[in-house]
């Protein structure tokens, strides 16, 4: 915006701006919004309060890979090793990850917080969907 815009007619309650002004306006303003949101989420991973999905873990997620067998090889674990961590047996993790079982809510809650994630990351998510999944605060 080169120049501020100059209102077609003001009253006490109302400014009136041509369209292409209150377009630029808009643009202004949520251009602003974007940059604090930025600046919010620059901040909370530096902090270590979220973390960076890296491009490859979020490929694999949007083309419907299990989430659980994603997460699990991201973070370095064998399955064995989750199942310690964890307390979920070694064949019901390979179930979960091979589609043959959901997992129970208990089971998932148990895996969720061995991988340091939130059940909605262990959620398979759906190609339909107009949204990405995220990874939620730790």
């Amino acid at each position: 915006m080169s120049a501020w815009p100059k209102p077609l007619s003001e009253t006490a309650d109302t400014v009136t701006l041509n369209r292409a002004d209150w377009t630029v306006l808009q643009d202004t303003l949520e251009d602003m919004a974007d940059s604090g949101r930025i600046a919010q989420a620059m901040a909370a991973l530096t902090a270590g309060e979220i973390e960076a999905v890296p491009i490859e873990i979020a490929k694999r997620l949007m083309t419907g890979e299990t989430p659980l067998r994603i997460w699990r090889e991201h973070r370095g674990f064998t399955q064995s090793a989750l199942s310690a961590r964890s307390g979920v047996s070694i064949p019901y993790i390979s179930e979960i990850e091979c589609g043959a079982k959901p997992g129970s809510l208990a089971a998932m809650h148990k895996l969720a917080h061995a991988l340091a994630l939130t059940l909605d990351d262990l959620v398979p998510w759906e190609a339909e969907e107009t949204t990405p999944p995220r990874q939620s605060d730790r």
